[in-house]
């Protein structure tokens, strides 16, 4: 990648005890990125890479947010950057992960039939359902 004004946004993506190293570098017309979880694709990014440019936080440092959102700024002026962005987002859409354990194993008991099982022994307000810690809200 060779450019005058290349841009490095470092983060680390931790879930379940894992932690991967995720690095973007963007100049004005090319977007290069890498994680440390060995997952090569020549057509698809990780989940790690896209859960950081779909804009969610839960699984980022606290003092990583603003570095995020610089990166989420800078590919918006592209137009590959939002195509990637707009893509990452449409990834993420309606995933739910738990609110007490971070889990992605939540059932909406309102869409399955085995949630609406769940939902039986529940309150009525109750929407999620997580399978790792059994909570729900």
């Amino acid at each position: 990648m060779q450019g005058k004004d290349i841009q490095t946004y470092n983060f680390n993506y931790s879930h379940d005890g894992d932690s991967y190293e995720v690095a973007f570098s963007v100049d004005a017309e090319n977007i290069q990125s890498s994680c440390t979880c060995g997952y090569s694709s020549p057509s698809h990014l990780c989940t790690h890479r896209y859960y950081i440019l779909a804009g969610r936080t839960s699984r980022l440092l606290p003092d990583q947010m603003a570095s995020q959102i610089k990166l989420l700024k800078r590919l918006a002026m592209s137009p590959g950057g939002r195509e990637l962005t707009r893509y990452a987002k449409s990834r993420f859409k309606d995933r739910e992960t738990c609110r007490r354990c971070n889990s992605s194993r939540i059932i909406d008991t309102r869409k399955s039939m085995f949630g609406g099982l769940i939902r039986l022994f529940l309150n009525k307000n109750r929407r999620y359902f997580c399978l790792n810690c059994r909570w729900s809200w």
